[in-house]
């Protein structure tokens, strides 16, 4: 059976395994400000156990079972489940979130462009840290770390597929409304929606917050969005998790860049389908939006709004 010191010397080895090799990731990502503080906490994280595994004194076996029983607390502070108690966010009465603002549209910006001068005469806040990382490869540039032709190739083809559905987002709906009953259509529409390929889909009313209050990408940027449609149906699709294992290497990209492609064919299609009977429709597929999604899920309950915004 091990000793109290051998457990702490293992644990000590790990420790410093761990860090140094997250260190050495974020340096292959070129994050050498992340790297470095990674490798700054080394020493006090994985120091102490070395000297409760090396010292021989009587105080080394106290120092481990302390630490033992720290870690112990930690794990349970962090594992085990708590109800959320603080106040929920009245997200209707926060005023419309403007897209101009998103990092999508702030990545598009061509410096010394009348836009890109507009832009942060507007929001001078946010000029340090684009200037931060636009001075950086973006995504899917050859001057990536983790650049593969093929991959990022695969994944520019997707988002070409997703631009080439945008003339099909809206349109006029046939002259002659079908007569329908509203909730057998609904239940149609979802079932319809998860039989083209979505994990999940639910309806909610259209609110105000949901809208952007301005468009900010391509042909849309500063027109004021107005959109009266009563009702939004939302829908999630699943991604590969071997793909999203391979992370942040290209085939996450890939495997991302397909998901929009099968969310934008899906909601592209319903929309076609409740135009052809004789009701207005649009589809908010990627890069033309005209709701935050994040916010349409939330409220058709397919999930919560995390630390990222998403």
């Amino acid at each position: 059976m091990p000793t109290l010191p051998t457990i702490s010397l293992c644990i000590g080895l790990l420790l410093l395994a761990g860090l140094a090799a997250s260190a050495w990731q974020m340096w292959r990502e070129g994050d050498g400000a992340a790297a470095g503080r990674a490798l700054g906490v080394v020493i006090p994280i994985a120091a102490p156990w070395f000297v409760a595994g090396l010292v021989v004194a009587p105080w080394a076996t106290g120092l481990t079972i302390a630490l033992l029983a720290a870690t112990a607390l930690l794990l349970l502070a962090v594992l085990v489940p708590r109800r959320n108690t603080a106040p929920a966010t009245d997200r209707a009465a926060s005023p419309p979130l403007d897209e101009r603002d998103t990092m999508f549209s702030r990545a598009e910006l061509e410096p010394s462009s009348e836009r890109f001068e507009a832009h942060y005469a507007r929001r001078p806040e946010q000029r340090e840290t684009d200037d931060h990382w636009r001075a950086r490869p973006g995504l899917l540039s050859p001057d990536a770390a983790l650049h593969d032709p093929v991959h990022f190739a695969a994944a520019e083809a997707s988002f070409d597929t997703v631009a080439a559905l945008h003339p099909l987002v809206e349109g006029e709906p046939a002259a002659e409304p079908v007569d329908l009953d509203p909730e057998a259509t609904t239940r149609f529409l979802l079932a319809w929606a998860r039989k083209l390929g979505a994990r999940d889909a639910r309806v909610t009313e259209l609110r105000p917050h949901h809208l952007y209050s301005v468009g900010g990408r391509r042909e849309r940027y500063d027109q004021p969005v107005d959109l009266d449609h009563p009702w939004a149906l939302a829908l999630t699709v699943e991604m590969d998790k071997e793909s999203l294992d391979h992370a942040p290497a290209a085939p996450v990209v890939m495997e991302s860049a397909q998901q929009y492609l099968d969310t934008g064919t899906v909601a592209v299609q319903l929309a076609l389908l409740i135009r052809r009977l004789g009701r207005r429709a649009r589809a908010h597929i990627d890069g033309n939006n005209q709701v935050c999604s994040p916010l349409v899920a939330l409220d058709a309950g397919l999930g919560e709004i995390g630390r990222m915004g998403v």
